[in-house]
Formats: structure tokens, C-alpha cells, sequence
């Protein structure tokens, strides 16, 4: 009969078969683009069978069926496993196809059941296991919904399914697992066991629809490529499993620890490298799949997939406090999960005490200069006679501008900054140059400014204003902004300003500002600072653009108050400067100039200095 019709559709054969639950009709699967046959069970018995083609015409676009089931309607489903789902309706006598590689589908049909409670399962041999129960809803891919479960997996073909009282029996490629039906639609409960890989022996993966359940001794058969295995799945359910008793061992340093989920371990930072056997009794004397991942605290934790695997290597591992987590699945089901806390400590120069203390000490070093300075300065100024009032009240302002300029020196080198530069030094001490350069940066502009300090004067040369711009970016490159670009004037330009006097820090701090409060806050790269200078008549003009995040969102920062005492100091001053000359110093902010889409973002600061500044000192 067979024969006679494949000789006539000129194809091969050995394709899948099924008979409905009514046992009136019989269905082959053909390959190709054939489609699904139908007769009557009862033209089977005659010599010529009338056979029913669902093909394209009817909408079958499936090539190559390998499997069929029935649901509870009389719907018929059927499909390839990587490909295409379909499903054909008697009664209409028209199908439906829905093709994975058009997105009409996210599985295939590898291996498909339907329960006693009319569930349609579907095994995918890409992308797990799925099944349809609520008919309420259409017939459409969209209505199944995928089981998750870490001990299937999703991205391994499910080859087969059979059922064994309320067990879905699952071949998963590689493994054989059972899902509790009841367990999953009566408390939503995914609750899944397994056939121990040492009880199976696998040496192949598990064949296609090779796998059956013996309704008259309760036994599974299942096969792989290689061998044929048979199961005495109700022997197996009724055995007490107990839980293995698990106990981590440590190894660094040819020395050893048990971890223990009640006692935390700390180690030293110089063995930051390790590796941890899970060793565990098992009672049974089988072994367990696992999972286990070694995560620092307060890092998203994604157990990877359960496997036999029970040693696992760290190496080079930061600072911090971590936990390792052991997640056993048991062969009863169940699913235990144990954590050791593991804390590697800091150097001496990582822990922040260490250069709190430090800065402290340079504070009161400053603090003590600053006073003797002061306490000069007040002894000077008394012994001066107050020869005419214009001199008196430009007394009154060098007096005030003196201390304002001591205030800016702390502001522009605020402790903060100081801890920041520190605490980078101490960072790169291992073998790494940036910290001798940092310190080298820090230390010539501390130098220039108590220079200037000592000189007692209101302005400073335009080229020591500029050596602090340019330690302050580099200060800055290497302390936050590794990947910073900047577009400054050359040389030759910077030369032909070198003796204009400037008061201090007029380029340095609106700098610093667009540095430490645009670009450091600015979460993606390019980061861009960009300085023009020009010139007319009576100014230099000099334009600090930045692509950071804009004024407005580093007001909302929390450290964005911390920083302003040092431009509050700098407008004083030149407001007094300014009082004294014809030509004004003038600072103008402009905001959000750059904009993407409906992102607004970046700042200027326009800085015109007169080339001649007449105060007196």
C-alpha cells in the first residue's frame, strides 16, 4: 500500500505516522514539500486507499514532518523541528503554517504530545519546550508558552516526550528529565528531576521520537544513536533520595579552607588568585548537576546552566567582599542553594583612612603657612600710616583681595582634590608611571601658587595662568578621563601672550570646572575640551567649550556644591579689578550648545581679558 503510493509521489520513505484518538483516520508525514496524508483507517485494509493530500494548496508549507499529535478538538499539529509549526482542521479541511526564518514562529516541531487535560506539548529542536492549553485562545504560535527551567535547556533539541502518570518525560539532547504537570498548572510551580547522567551513561545524544512509556510494567524506553535503554521509571520515583552534604575547599597559596556557609573568609590582597573544588557526599554515591558562580557583591547575579563541573579557577581578582554560590539541583527535585562569603582585602594605600590622614596633614600644613602669611600681612599693614584716603580705601581693597586669593589658593586645591590626586598615586604605585607624573603636575602648581602668594600680588603672568591649565587637564586625564581629547592653541600663538598679567586662576578654574563637573559626569565618550584664543584692540579672547553634560543636570549632581567656592572668589576679585579700569574683565557662560535630537548638552565660557590691567598692588 505504501509502496505503491510513495513509488507513485516518487519520494522516500520513513517518515512520521500517526492515528487519531477517534482511530478513524490515519496520517504520514512525508518529506519535502508533499505534505501531510490523510485516509481512513478503514481504507487502510482495502488495496487502494483514497488518501486526502494536505499540501500548499490547503496551506501546509512544512517540509519534512517529523512529528504529529492531536489536541482535544481534533486539530491536528505537525511540523520540523527547526523550520515551521503548522496545524491542519478536519473539518475546514485547510491548514496553517507558520515559518520560523519569517518570524511567524519562535520554535519548530522536533517531538510533540498531548496529555490526558487535552495540554499540546511541543518539543523544539532549537528553542525548548512549549506548550498550548488554554483553548480559549487561537491556534497560533503566540498561544504556547515556553517552559524555563535551568535543567532544560532550551538552546539542546528536545528529541521526545511520553507521559507517566502526572510526569511529562522529556528527551533533552543530552539528558533525560521529568516535569511534574500537576506540580506546574495546579501551584505554578516548576518542578523538575532528572536521570542521573551516571545512572544513563550517555555516550550519544538521545535519538528523534524514540521514546515510549509501557502502559503494561510502567517502563520507558528511550534510545540514542547508540544504544537502547529501558527504564523502570516506577522502581525509580518510589526511592528515597536524600541531599548530599556539600563542602567547598579553597586552595591559594599551597595552604586550603573549607568554606563554610556560617563563617565568612578574608584574605590577604597579595592572594587574589584561587581555585575551589566543591567536593560532596552523596549518599546514594551519584553525582548532582550544579551551578555555581563566584559574583562580587551587589553585581547582577545570572547562575550559568547546571552541569557536573566541581572545580573552578579565579585569578587576579580586585579588592572587595564576594559570594560564591552553589545552586545543587537534587535527584528528588528540590533545588538547594548555599553562599560563602569570600572578602579579599585592601593595600594599606587603598583603604581610605590611609588618605584621609594624609590630605589631613597636608591641610594643616597649608592652614599653618597661610596663617603665618596672614599674621604678616596684619603686622605689615599696621605699621603703615594712612597717607590720603584714596590710599586708605586701596588698602582696604589689596587687604581684601589678599584674602581672597588665599581662599581661591585652598579652593583651587581643595582637599577633595588633593585626596583625589592621592588616592590615584596610591592606586598606580604598582610598576605604573602615572603617579610619579601626577605628583609632578600637583607639585609645580602648588609652587606656582604660593609663589605668587608670597609676591603679594593681584595678577601673575598669562603663562603661569597657562602651565596651570595645562597641569590641570593632565591631572585630570589621568585621574578620571583617561580617554579625553583637547584642541588648544599652539605654541607660537600662546607666545604672543606670555607677559600679559592675568588675575590667578581666570583660565584654570572655569577649566577645572568644565573637567570635573561637564566631562567626569558625562557617561559616554567622546570627551572634548576644546580652548580658541583671539584678540582685537583692547582684549584677548579666550572661548573654553566643553561637550560634558551641561550646567543645568551638574546642579543636580550631589558633589556639584562642593566646587563653587573658587569662582565666587574669582567674580570678587574682579569685581574690585574692574572698579579700577576702563576696560572690564568679563566671564560669559553660554549652555547647551551642542544638541542631539532633543538632547541639549555642553557649555562655553567666554573669558575677555584687557591687555593692560592698571591696579595697583
Amino acid at each position: 500500500m505504501n509502496g505503491k503510493l510513495i513509488k507513485k509521489e516518487n519520494t522516500p520513505t520513513g517518515y512520521y505516522t500517526y492515528i487519531s484518538n477517534d482511530k478513524k483516520y490515519f496520517y504520514y508525514g512525508t518529506p519535502g514539500l508533499m505534505g501531510l496524508l490523510q485516509t481512513s483507517t478503514a481504507s487502510l485494509l482495502c488495496s487502494k486507499p483514497i488518501w486526502n493530500k494536505i499540501d500548499t494548496s490547503k496551506g501546509s508549507f512544512v517540509q519534512n514532518i517529523l512529528t504529529i499529535t492531536e489536541d482535544t478538538l481534533g486539530r491536528i499539529w505537525y511540523g520540523h523541528g527547526r523550520r515551521s509549526l503548522a496545524i491542519y482542521e478536519p473539518k475546514k479541511d485547510k491548514a496553517k503554517t507558520w515559518m520560523v526564518e519569517k518570524v511567524e514562529s519562535a520554535f519548530g516541531a522536533f517531538s510533540s504530545l498531548t496529555d490526558k487535560n487535552g495540554t499540546v506539548w511541543i518539543g523544539s529542536a532549537t528553542n525548548g519546550l512549549w506548550y498550548y492549553k488554554d483553548y480559549t485562545k487561537p491556534a497560533i504560535p503566540s498561544s504556547f508558552i515556553q517552559i524555563n527551567h535551568p535543567l532544560l535547556n532550551n538552546k539542546k533539541s528536545v528529541t521526545g516526550l511520553s507521559i507517566y502518570n502526572n510526569w511529562l518525560i522529556i528527551s533533552n539532547y543530552d539528558k533525560i528529565v521529568l516535569l511534574d504537570i500537576d506540580s506546574l498548572f495546579k501551584f505554578n510551580k516548576t518542578h523538575v528531576r532528572y536521570l542521573n547522567p551516571q545512572e544513563a551513561a550517555f555516550t550519544s545524544f538521545t535519538e528523534q521520537n524514540t521514546l515510549i512509556t509501557s502502559k503494561k510494567d510502567s517502563t520507558v524506553w528511550f534510545s540514542t544513536s547508540d544504544m537502547l535503554y529501558r527504564w523502570d521509571i516506577k522502581k525509580w520515583l518510589s526511592i528515597s533520595w536524600k541531599p548530599i552534604t556539600v563542602f567547598p575547599i579553597l586552595n591559594y597559596n599551597n595552604q586550603t579552607d573549607t568554606l563554610s556557609i556560617h563563617q565568612p573568609f578574608s584574605y590577604s590582597p597579595r592572594f587574589n588568585s584561587f581555585n575551589i573544588n566543591v567536593n560532596y557526599v552523596s549518599p546514594d554515591n551519584l553525582p548532582r548537576f550544579m551551578s555555581c558562580l563566584f559574583v562580587k557583591e551587589g553585581d547582577s547575579i545570572l547562575l550559568p546552566l547546571p552541569s557536573l563541573d566541581t572545580k573552578f579557577n579565579y585569578n587576579n581578582l580586585n579588592a572587595g567582599k564576594y559570594n560564591f554560590i552553589i545552586q545543587v539541583y537534587e535527584m528528588n527535585g528540590s533545588v538547594i542553594t548555599y553562599t560563602y562569603k569570600i572578602t579579599i582585602k585592601k593595600f594599606l594605600w587603598q583603604q581610605w583612612w590611609f588618605w584621609v590622614a594624609i590630605t589631613l596633614l597636608c591641610i594643616g600644613v597649608i592652614i599653618y603657612l597661610l596663617n603665618l602669611k596672614k599674621k604678616k600681612q596684619l603686622a605689615e599693614q599696621a605699621s603703615k600710616t594712612k597717607d590720603a584716603e584714596l590710599q586708605t580705601v586701596k588698602a582696604e581693597q589689596a587687604k581684601k583681595i589678599a584674602n581672597l586669593q588665599l581662599v581661591t589658593l585652598s579652593s583651587q586645591f581643595r582637599p577633595h582634590f588633593i585626596l583625589n590626586a592621592l588616592n590615584t598615586i596610591g592606586a598606580q604605585m604598582d610598576d605604573k608611571p602615572e603617579a610619579e607624573s601626577v605628583l609632578s603636575r600637583l607639585g609645580e602648581s602648588i609652587n606656582l601658587i604660593f609663589s605668587h602668594a608670597q609676591q603679594q600680588k593681584i595678577v601673575h603672568p598669562f603663562a603661569n595662568e597657562w602651565q596651570l591649565v595645562e597641569n590641570i587637564i593632565h591631572i585630570h586625564r589621568l585621574m578620571y578621563l583617561k580617554q579625553l581629547q583637547t584642541n588648544v592653541p599652539s605654541n607660537d600663538t600662546l607666545k604672543k601672550y606670555i607677559d600679559i598679567k592675568v588675575p590667578l586662576g581666570i583660565l584654570q578654574i572655569p577649566i577645572e570646572n568644565a573637567l570635573l563637573h561637564g566631562l567626569s559626569n558625562k557617561e559616554n565618550g567622546p570627551w572634548i575640551l576644546e580652548i580658541n584664543i583671539t584678540e582685537n584692540d583692547h582684549f584677548i579672547n579666550v572661548n573654553v567649550t566643553d561637550n560634558g553634560v551641561g550646567r543645568k543636570k551638574s546642579a543636580m549632581l550631589s558633589n556639584f556644591t562642593k566646587h563653587g567656592t573658587g569662582t565666587k572668589n574669582l567674580i570678587e576679585i574682579i569685581s574690585i579689578i574692574n572698579a579700577s579700569n576702563e576696560h572690564k574683565i568679563t566671564i560669559e557662560y553660554k549652555d547647551d550648545v551642542f544638541n542631539e535630537g532633543d538632547i541639549r548638552y555642553g557649555t562655553t565660557v567666554i573669558i575677555a581679558i584687557p591687555k593692560l590691567l592698571d591696579y595697583a598692588n
